[in-house]
């Protein structure tokens, strides 16, 4: 599971964040991961478009998950599927 991942919002757009999923990809692999999972506030419209373009999925929603407000949308990328 992806616990957290974040780029300064200045260095955005540079490629870091994809760096850091290819990272990911790659040594996940290597430890015979299949499959990667996070959650994100459904609010946040770059973040989900961002983890989609990588091949996340959206699974589920859960109402009210952060401070018992905000929802979020959980996400899955299966890393045997084909991109």
């Amino acid at each position: 599971q992806l616990f957290l991942l974040a780029v300064r919002p200045s260095h955005r757009g540079r490629g870091i964040g994809t760096a850091l999923l290819s990272w990911l990809e790659v040594t996940a692999k290597t430890a015979a991961i299949t499959v990667i999972r996070l959650q994100v506030r459904s609010t946040n419209d770059a973040a989900i478009a961002f983890y989609r373009s990588v091949g996340f999925r959206a699974t589920s929603v859960h109402t009210r998950y952060y401070q018992g407000v905000e929802d979020a949308l959980f996400m899955t990328w299966d890393l045997s599927a084909p991109r």
